[in-house]
């Protein structure tokens, strides 16, 4: 394990330098474009914030790991994209420990809390998406980080 002159770990030690995701960058995950990019104009809505759409998990595995997004906005009502296996590799990534990985779901009480956390899963939304609901969670300016705490897993 590597530390960098900030004192900060890096994961493995083929990443030869410490890079932060960057919270003004959120990366929508869906197989259903439309979806995604309905959800991806939501959050442009805000502003200041970059969004990228990713409509299968190797997308967003290669997409996710290029640009460090702060946070990955995950539709987890989808079969065709075992978001809880893609929210454990998102995490498994060099660089991506501090990404925040929200699950859009239709219906909250179909949620397996635990799977959710142990994958990385820290909040969940419900859909249709409620403005200041994406607002709230978008514009917290704490991470996770390494100390990333798994007490709960409440809609907003």
């Amino acid at each position: 394990m590597q530390i960098d002159t900030q004192g900060t770990r890096c994961r493995d030690l083929g990443f030869d330098r410490c890079r932060r995701v960057d919270s003004s960058r959120v990366l929508i995950v869906d197989a259903d474009c439309s979806e995604c990019d309905e959800v991806a104009g939501f959050v442009q809505q805000l502003g200041g914030f970059a969004t990228q759409c990713a409509y299968s998990a190797d997308v967003a595995l290669r997409i996710a790991t290029e640009l460090l997004p702060g946070f990955v906005l995950m539709n987890t009502d989808r079969r065709a994209l075992d978001c809880y296996r893609l929210a454990s590799m998102l995490h498994q990534r060099a660089g991506l420990h501090e990404t925040r990985i929200i699950g859009l779901t239709g219906e909250i009480a179909t949620v397996d809390r635990q799977v959710a956390l142990a994958a990385g899963f820290e909040q969940f939304l419900t859909l249709p998406l409620r403005q200041a609901a994406l607002e709230k969670i978008l514009t917290c300016r704490s991470h996770r980080g390494l100390e990333r705490h798994r007490t709960s897993l409440q809609p907003v």
